[in-house]
């Protein structure tokens, strides 16, 4: 049963499950907390002028004329004192904390990048990790930098309270291509799930990105697209092939084109698999086919976290959305804490479509199981 409660009036039979939140946003809006872990003097000079910017297609959020401010709408904790007292207030029992500089995957300055994802790693693990209070993290492993990437894995994939590695996806290089192998490789080694977030939208001058005419269209459809993008590059190039044990985490594109995506890939590969052997590591690995359907992929390899939910309307429809989701063993709880997003717990504990075993599936059993929580 959960240590923590909302705060609230807890009536008479009130499910207590344990929760675990595998989005919890550590948003470090300016340099200056990371200056004391940064080495190199150049970047730390450059810091003084502020961070990379993230690119953002051109759009301005509706959400407050300060862009930023939708990112800690709810708070901004910066240490493990202040996350247990945000955790306590939620009733989250484990946070997997993940990075809010998403700036880092679109913005400029490749060497300042990953000298911020170094100190940031330091950081975390300084400041925030503490897995007595229930409190884990996301490192950052720079995909504009796959060397770097490795090197980070090496030095701090294996700390305590590390259980993943966080990447983006966004209007940037697929992240199924064979260069990413080496990253693979170590993630794997050291048993650690790949996250990736969205992080920007359609670039501003391409076709699809000049085309959009408002924010709402941009947020609602990019980032799902991108993640679909790269699903499918991770599949058809014959990354879990080569890396069966890969586990793969799609943080923040919704999950309503699951479904889609599954039965979409498997009639096409149906119809069309004769050219996937002359894809790099297929060729590579002298090898013909995928070894199994795109959809045992999708519902074997790859994970999903709940926010933001979007369930169809009455129970029957979203207990057989669900079903069609493998909902039981691929979807991940997640708040989007601090974010102006938020979801709490309720869309599950008051759903007449989830029952109570599904119920611990989503809140805490199959996160417990990826990430090596105890519940």
């Amino acid at each position: 049963m959960s240590g923590r409660t909302t705060g609230q009036h807890v009536e008479e039979g009130f499910n207590t499950e344990t929760v675990i939140d595998t989005d919890f946003h550590l948003e470090i809006h300016s340099p200056e907390p990371l200056l004391p872990y940064i080495e190199n003097k150049a970047v730390a000079e450059k810091m003084e002028w502020g961070m990379p910017k993230a690119d953002l297609g051109g759009w301005v959020s509706n959400y407050s004329h300060e862009t930023e401010s939708s990112t800690i709408t709810h708070g901004q904790p910066m240490n493990t004192e202040e996350m247990v007292t945000v955790m306590e207030r939620m009733g989250l029992d484990s946070i997997v904390v993940i990075p809010g500089l998403v700036n880092l995957a679109t913005g400029r300055y490749p060497e300042v990048k990953t000298e911020l994802a170094r100190a940031y790693n330091d950081y975390l693990l300084d400041k925030v990790i503490d897995v007595s209070e229930g409190i884990h993290g996301a490192i950052i492993a720079p995909q504009w930098d796959t060397n770097a990437a490795v090197e980070e894995l090496d030095r701090v994939g294996t700390e305590r309270g590390v259980v993943a590695a966080q990447a983006w996806y966004g209007p940037n290089k697929l992240i199924g291509g064979t260069e990413f192998d080496p990253v693979v490789e170590q993630l794997c080694s050291l048993d650690l799930p790949w996250l990736i977030h969205g992080a920007g939208f359609d670039k501003q001058f391409d076709v699809h990105g000049a085309s959009k005419h408002s924010y709402v269209e941009a947020f609602a459809l990019d980032w799902s697209h991108s993640a679909m993008l790269n699903q499918g590059n991770i599949i058809f190039s014959g990354m879990l092939d080569k890396y069966p044990d890969l586990q793969v985490v799609i943080q923040e594109a919704g999950i309503s084109w699951i479904p889609f995506m599954a039965l979409r890939c498997d009639e096409m590969y149906q119809n069309y698999p004769g050219d996937l052997q002359l894809t790099p590591r297929l060729m590579e690995m002298d090898q013909e086919y995928l070894d199994r359907m795109p959809s045992e992929y999708v519902f074997d390899n790859f994970y999903y976290n709940t926010q933001p939910i979007a369930l169809p309307g009455g129970p029957k429809h979203a207990k057989a959305f669900l079903e069609m989701c493998h909902a039981e063993d691929t979807i991940l709880f997640a708040t989007d804490f601090p974010h102006h997003t938020l979801d709490t717990v309720d869309w599950v504990r008051d759903n007449p479509a989830i029952d109570q075993k599904l119920q611990r599936q989503l809140l805490s059993e199959t996160a417990s199981e990826l990430f090596g929580i105890d519940v």
